[in-house]
């Protein structure tokens, strides 16, 4: 594996001013899309906000963070790429992705990064993403119409039953969701589905 360096971040001045999600839309095709998007409503106090693209990772980590061999994994990983400890101030390449609530991992290794600074519309760059842009892929597809996956009845059991163990002192706080499904219709990516809901939400870090 050849040797990549994760904290070497060079301007690119020829997309200055170019929004984040056109640049994740046109780096969509690469696979293993990272998009954290600082869509708007950025609170006083943060500071420096960014946007980070990262696309067709080398390489995807999949684990479990309860498992001491699978952490293992993850922190020789960071060594190996000098990211352990390393903050330069702009966000670079490194391992980007999830861990579920019970502990399951998703990271892609990232050597290739786009950094937007959305406070001046300034581009950073890790790497040669930003030779890779597309158009963007093609799509017709859509939701179908939403079904609620549980019922009203349901719903406010929850709720009483959540009333009762707040009362009885065995939680403090609950989070009671509701989950609804569609199916999707026509062909090709989600993405513009994406960019109509943060259209209507946008969110700081995203």
């Amino acid at each position: 594996m050849e040797e990549v360096r994760y904290d070497v971040m060079r301007r690119v001045k020829g997309l200055d001013g170019v929004e984040a999600v056109e640049v994740a839309r046109r780096l969509e095709y690469l696979g293993g899309l990272v998009f954290f998007d600082t869509a708007g409503n950025v609170p006083r106090g943060w500071g420096r906000s960014f946007s980070v693209v990262a696309a067709g990772p080398r390489d995807v980590l999949r684990g479990n963070i309860f498992v001491e061999g699978d952490v293992g994994v993850l922190r020789e990983r960071l060594a190996e790429g000098g990211m352990e400890g390393r903050d330069s101030g702009i966000p670079g390449g490194g391992l980007y992705g999830w861990v579920g609530y019970e502990g399951d991992y998703v990271f892609g290794e990232y050597g290739e990064v786009l950094v937007r600074d959305e406070e001046t519309g300034e581009w950073w760059e890790n790497g040669g993403l930003s030779g890779k842009l597309s158009d963007g892929l093609s799509s017709t597809a859509r939701p179908g119409g939403f079904h609620a996956c549980g019922t009203r009845d349901g719903f406010v059991g929850a709720v009483e039953r959540a009333k009762e163990l707040i009362a009885a002192g065995d939680i403090y706080q609950v989070n009671l969701a509701q989950e609804f499904v569609a199916a999707v219709v026509g062909e090709g990516s989600l993405f513009p589905l994406y960019e109509v809901l943060r259209e209507a939400s946008p969110a700081p870090m995203g």
